[in-house]
């Protein structure tokens, strides 16, 4: 009965380290997630005003799950289905013509999330034309 106790100990002492969420992200970097998530496709500036401090703690990104990074920054503008179950998550930084319906992404932010959910790199992408 005292394994089964231990056992179930360790379990949730797992669960409730796996739940930190996005924390410590909210946190520890000076991003506004309401302002991020108002700024579509970049057109009003806030997004390239504050995408370095994300790629600066990329750290705190890593490891999140694919619904809490949404939480915290909202749906991304561009999803990319890759290969293995993985997928990207694109985030437009920077757009041309943000007075049409759908603007052109110049730079995006790139969250990379492997078949579990999990992310496991930030990176910025650039567009050619």
């Amino acid at each position: 009965m005292k394994f089964y106790q231990l056992l179930l100990s360790i379990c949730l002492l797992f669960m409730f380290a796996a739940c930190n969420k996005m924390a410590d992200a909210e946190k520890n970097t000076n991003v506004d997630g309401d302002l991020w998530k108002k700024d579509a496709f970049g057109c009003e500036g806030y997004r390239l005003t504050v995408y370095r401090e994300i790629l600066d703690n990329e750290e705190y990104f890593l490891g999140k799950r694919e619904a809490d990074i949404q939480k915290f920054l909202g749906k991304p503008e561009i999803n990319e289905l890759y290969q293995r179950s993985q997928k990207f998550l694109h985030y437009v930084i920077e757009a041309d013509d943000c007075d049409s319906q759908k603007p052109k992404a110049r730079v995006k932010l790139s969250f990379r999330v492997n078949a579990l959910g999990l992310t496991n790199s930030v990176s910025i992408r650039k567009t050619s034309d």
